[in-house]
Formats: structure tokens, sequence, C-alpha cells
């Protein structure tokens, strides 16, 4: 996926490291909050990925241009961001 213009790069091992560490939560932050109470709670990630249109396709003109937004979080910060 190429990057784009309003975008920086970094090096490869970077954006390792720093997803490595992510995704190394406390196993707090993991559980899904209706099953904290069961005898093996729930451990979860959520994922969401959102497309907005940022720009309508005029035809012979210019094409629509989307904006792409990824979302990697804890169970509990999706939940705290929901309500």
């Amino acid at each position: 996926m190429p990057i784009a213009a309003d975008k920086l790069a970094v090096l490869k091992q970077t954006f390792a490291a720093m997803l490595k560490v992510a995704l190394n939560s406390p196993d707090d932050l993991m559980v899904v909050p209706f099953t904290s109470e069961e005898k093996e709670p729930v451990k979860a990630f959520v994922s969401l990925m959102l497309r907005p249109v940022i720009s309508p396709e005029v035809p012979e003109v210019y094409a629509e241009k989307r904006w792409r937004l990824v979302f990697l979080l804890q169970v509990i910060w999706s939940v705290i961001l929901i309500i």
C-alpha cells in the first residue's frame, strides 16, 4: 500500500517495534467487560476501518477520494469510546 502524500514514512524496524509494544497490552485492558466476572474472562482487541468520502467523484474531472482510518484498540478503550 503506498504512503499517502500527507504522511511520513518510518523504517520497517521502527514500525515493527512500535506495533510489538502496542500489541503487548496488560491483560486487564484486554478483558471484555461483560465477561469480567467469569472464571475465564474473554480477552480481545477491536479493529475498525472507516473509509469516508472526502471528495466525491466529478465525472470526467476527477475521481472520488477516500480517507482511510484504522483503529486497533484494546476492548476496554473501545467500550469507553462507544459510551
